[in-house]
């Protein structure tokens, strides 16, 4: 969008209708959410429709999107440079002295893990036994954790529901692929298609919506669209192959 420049840039939306009836400025911060391309950065597919539907839906997102109050960037001199209002800092990574001189995991870095024990409650309890206070141990062979929790029951049956999700999307949208006429739109195929799968992955823990999307639609730009607009242009056309043909 900008190209040719290396300073952060920024989009002002600005909205006239019942201006003076609202007291709050919503913002985005989407400067970490981007491709490497060559020497420049490039919004995906994902980044896109991510800022599209949080600015649509005025959604709250820790470290990404933010309703304002006037009055605090009143308090700002009206400065509406973003990192006043949205901390994008990485979190510290700190080091624990004590964990590496005397060994051990720390108790605060397996907690911060919290995410994936709500899914793996007991994989926990599995893999971690306490050493001392406020640190722990792991009980099996480093070299055998990643083998020992890939055939974890609850991990395989996580996987197993997040697959039925997906095979559940695929079932309800494959008539449609395969009912593709000639003359239709294809963008009509694609836009559908990526909508039911990002309702199909809303709220799904350990899993991002928006990167399941960016499949999808990696897949469409390199392969799939060609092939919807052949079959748009000249439909389905049937072929008997000779079996003895080489």
């Amino acid at each position: 969008m900008f190209y040719g420049t290396g300073i952060p840039a920024c989009i002002i939306v600005l909205d006239q209708e019942n201006a003076n009836q609202r007291d709050r400025v919503f913002m985005i911060d989407a400067s970490r959410e981007y491709i490497k391309d060559g020497n420049k950065n490039r919004f995906r597919e994902q980044d896109i429709r991510k800022i599209v539907d949080v600015f649509n839906q005025q959604q709250t997102i820790p470290r990404y999107s933010r309703l304002v109050p006037i009055e605090e960037i009143a308090n700002n001199d009206y400065n509406l440079n973003l990192p006043r209002y949205i901390d994008t800092q990485e979190t510290e990574d700190i080091q624990d002295i004590e964990a590496h001189w005397k060994g051990g995991i720390p108790k605060a870095d397996i907690e911060a893990l919290e995410d994936y024990w709500e899914i793996y409650p007991s994989l926990k309890q599995e893999l971690f036994e306490p050493l001392r206070s406020g640190y722990l141990q792991i009980k099996i062979p480093p070299d055998e954790v990643k083998k020992y929790v890939f055939e974890h029951p609850e991990f395989t049956s996580y996987a197993n529901a997040i697959a039925d999700i997906f095979n559940q999307w695929w079932d309800q949208n494959v008539s449609n692929l395969k009912g593709i006429q000639q003359g239709d739109n294809p963008k009509a195929v694609i836009n559908p298609l990526a909508e039911s799968l990002l309702n199909a992955f809303e709220n799904r823990n350990l899993i991002d919506k928006y990167d399941i999307y960016q499949h999808l639609m990696d897949y469409w730009l390199e392969t799939m669209r060609d092939d919807v607009y052949i079959l748009a242009e000249d439909g389905w056309v049937a072929e008997i192959i000779n079996p003895c043909a080489k």
